[in-house]
This record gives C-alpha cells, structure tokens and sequence, in this order.
C-alpha cells in the first residue's frame, strides 16, 4: 500500500515560501505609505509657496494702485491749481497740493496789485475833476481806509478843490477844502485856502477867522504869503492880520 505524507511535511516548507513575501509587500506598503506622506508635505509646501506668493503680490499690486493713486491726487492738486482754485491745497498731495495752494493765491491776488498801488489809484480818482464829488470823497475816504495817511488824504483833497477853484468852482472847492482841514488837524494848506475864498467873496471876518486859525498851525511860509497875496490886501493894514505874515 502507498502512503501520503502527513500534511504539515507540505506547510512548513508552504509558510517559508510566503512569509518573504508577505514581509515584502508589507514594507512596499509602508514605503508607499512613508512616500505619501513625504509627497503630502511638498504639495503642502508647494500650495503654502503658491500662497506666499499670491501673497507677495498682492501687495505689489496693492503698491501699484496706491501709486496710481498717490499719481492721480498729485495731478489733480496740480490741475486744480493750475485753475486757480484754492480748493487744490486740500484735493492736492505733495506738490500737487501745494501748486493748488500757489495757484489759489495767484488768483487772489488778481493782477498783483499792491496797498500802494491800490492807495494812488484811489487818490488818482479823488483828484480827478471826471470823478463826481461824492464819489471823489468816497474814493479818500477808502484810500484811508486801505491804508494811507490822513494827511496824504488831506493832501489829495486840497489838490482837488485848488483844481476846482482855478476853474470857478469855489463852492465846489470849498467843501474839500473843508474836508481836507478836518482830516487832518496840523496840515495848513486847505486853511490857506479858505482864507483866500472868504477875501475873493468879500467876507473878511471869515478870511480873518482863517488865518487865526492859520496861525495856530504854524506854517510859517504860509502865514508870510499872506503879506503878499492880493486876496487879502484889504487886511494887510489889520493889526491881527499884520502879526501873522510879519511872523519872524
């Protein structure tokens, strides 16, 4: 009779055959596994690079407008100045800003004329015989009010009435003769002539009140004038009168 062998003559040498390779793909699969997550880390990585990157830009371009922004406020303070509004100091920046402010003051300024211009081209008018009387002594009293003096004032105003006397305008003259005493308390020159319409009207009690007050004045070359101008040759022989153009 034939006999078989026992069943664990063939499992043994069985078990040794494939325990090698279980252990194999055992550690195929742990390096699969140690792969996989070496490789997740580097797409980590690399998605954590890309954000860093989109990142990186997104400032730039953030720089960009900022500078296409800070471009536009410049030009327009520039073009607003250039307008000559002062409102280009505010919508400005950097020199924009401040060519807005230039331009503001450049139009303020108008044809950049100063106090003193603005002073003699009131006197100017003041002083001319087309320029109504009203308007002749508004035009000195804004020149005193621009700033000048009340005895340049004072001045102007004489000038004024001594072109209206040389043309028979006595009355006329009288009122910025009168004008032009009052503005200004030491200046001689309208009393003078007060003087001299009150003798040419006849009426020497006024002519003498004049010259008293002449002679409070002090001017001297005026009050020796007196002596000699022909308005007062009816007081010459007059006492009061005599004491003020023999004034020493």
């Amino acid at each position: 009779m034939r006999r078989f062998a026992a069943p664990s003559m063939f499992i043994l040498p069985l078990l040794l055959v494939l325990t090698p390779a279980c252990k194999t793909e055992g550690e195929s699969t742990d390096a699969k596994a140690e792969a996989g997550d070496a490789k997740a880390p580097a797409e980590g990585e690399s998605r954590d690079a890309k954000a860093e990157g989109g990142d990186a830009k997104a400032p730039a371009e953030g720089g960009e407008v900022q500078a296409e922004a800070g471009a536009g406020d410049g030009t327009g303070g520039g073009e607003t100045g250039a307008g000559g509004d002062t409102a280009g100091g505010e919508a400005g920046a950097g020199t924009g800003g401040e060519t807005g402010e230039t331009g503001g003051a450049a139009e303020t300024g108008g044809t950049g004329d100063t106090g003193e211009d603005v002073v003699a081209g009131l006197f100017d008018a003041a002083k001319s015989l087309d320029t109504e009387d009203g308007d002749a002594k508004k035009a000195l009293a804004d020149a005193i009010a621009a700033g000048a003096s009340k005895l340049d004032a004072a001045k102007a105003g004489n000038a004024r009435g001594e072109a209206l006397m040389t043309k028979g305008e006595s009355e006329r003259a009288e009122a910025f003769f009168t004008w032009s005493r009052d503005t200004h308390k030491l200046y001689a020159e309208p009393v003078y002539n007060l003087a001299k319409l009150s003798a040419y009207a006849g009426d020497l009690d006024l002519a003498k009140e004049h010259l008293a007050e002449l002679e409070k004045r002090g001017n001297k070359k005026l009050m020796k004038k007196v002596g000699v101008e022909p308005a007062f040759a009816p007081l010459h022989d007059d006492p009061d009168v005599r004491k003020i153009y023999e004034v020493k």
